[in-house]
């Protein structure tokens, strides 16, 4: 379809880059949750399970959000400017709450891992004493390494 508009195109051409945006986003959002599907297998009920559970549920939030930035909407002759100015408006706010959800998600993921980590270090180190031996039990903050007899 032609368009003659040149604004109009050009709102099409803005809303074309955050659709691809949102797609990545997306993408990403795709790769954590499975990420996070897997090591929940392995992780017993416990804080570190309760962390990588909030993790999952702001990653699929922010992937319903998406799906509503990336809408098929085919293009309309009668499409204004303004109209279209209004939906890229929209569409970006959605995309930057998701974007933000993500963010954070992924910044409390990145904080879980360094605080088992750090928790691994001092258990294989042998300097886990009482409190860190609590703190980094299978109760409290677990272990990825949980077979939970399988």
């Amino acid at each position: 379809m032609e368009i003659d508009d040149p604004m109009v195109e050009e709102q099409y051409k803005l809303l074309d880059i955050l659709d691809n945006k949102a797609s990545g986003l997306l993408m990403f959002n795709a790769i954590f949750l499975a990420s996070i599907a897997v090591w929940l297998g392995y992780v017993p009920l416990n804080y570190l399970h309760l962390s990588l559970d909030i993790t999952f549920l702001a990653m699929a939030i922010s992937c319903v959000f998406l799906l509503q930035v990336i809408f098929l909407r085919w293009k309309e002759p009668e499409d204004t400017a303004e109209h279209l100015e209004w939906v890229r408006k929209t569409r970006s706010s959605t995309y930057r709450l998701a974007w933000r959800i993500s963010f954070v998600a992924t910044t409390l993921l990145i904080v879980v891992s360094a605080v088992h980590t750090f928790g691994t270090a001092m258990k294989a180190s042998g300097n886990c004493r009482s409190a860190c031996q609590y703190f980094f039990s299978e109760e409290v903050f677990g272990n990825l390494d949980y077979r939970g007899g399988r």
